[in-house]
């Protein structure tokens, strides 16, 4: 079976399905996958930094001191991070630690923690 196409840039392309299992075309359809999947990736990592730009979370588990909340955007819905309180309030305080010099090691921290 031979597909014959006239493409808008008024080339023509002929594609030979009867050989479509020679290593030449195999090699063909893999570079044409691989060339789909790099695109996809490349649209993927756009997608999320837009996301992040415009203050949204792109997933995962949402970090100490945060949670996941649901919030819109135009007829989709996003999630936003929202500050725990509770989780917070420990989290300025151990960089407060940090910061200060009196803690420089983990030790140190979980010690002052009485952990």
């Amino acid at each position: 079976m031979i597909m014959d196409e006239q493409h808008k840039d008024g080339a023509r392309y002929h594609l030979d399905l009867a050989n479509i299992g020679t290593p030449t075309m195999e090699a063909i359809i893999a570079l044409i996958d691989q060339y789909a999947a790099v695109d996809h990736a490349a649209r993927t990592r756009r997608a999320q930094a837009a996301n992040a730009e415009a203050g949204f979370f792109n997933g995962g588990v949402a970090p100490f001191g945060y949670r996941s909340v649901d919030a819109a955007m135009g007829a989709k819905r996003r999630k936003k991070l929202e500050i725990q309180a509770d989780e917070a309030q420990l989290v300025r305080y151990i960089f407060g630690l940090a910061t200060s010099g009196t803690v420089r090691t983990l030790s140190a921290l979980l010690i002052s923690l009485r952990c």
